[in-house]
């Protein structure tokens, strides 16, 4: 989906989830000087066991080399499986 500058879509290839990763590592370890812990956050990516199971939705900006400007993980209730918790459980608990 676009409109004007901006368009949204579905994470589809392997470059689009890099994308997520490099640009909520940006925030979370850049911005908000969270602690890097993992061997993903030392490539400069955030990932985690969510990742594989969710749903990556990008907001990209058309006029700045399509850069990925806004991410965020769907987690829908078909996807997740029945040992996994969702995020902000384990975040906020």
């Amino acid at each position: 989906m676009a409109s004007g500058r901006f368009s949204v879509h579905l994470a589809k290839t392997k470059q689009d989830l890099k994308a997520a990763q490099e640009l909520r590592f940006e925030v979370f370890f850049g911005e908000f000087h969270a602690k890097a812990m993992t061997e993903q956050h030392s490539a400069g990516l955030d990932s985690d066991k969510f990742d594989a199971f969710c749903e990556h939705l990008l907001v990209v900006d058309n006029e700045n080399d399509k850069k990925v400007i806004a991410t965020t993980r769907l987690l829908l209730s078909q996807q997740k499986p029945a040992d996994l918790s969702y995020i902000a459980q384990e975040e906020f608990s």
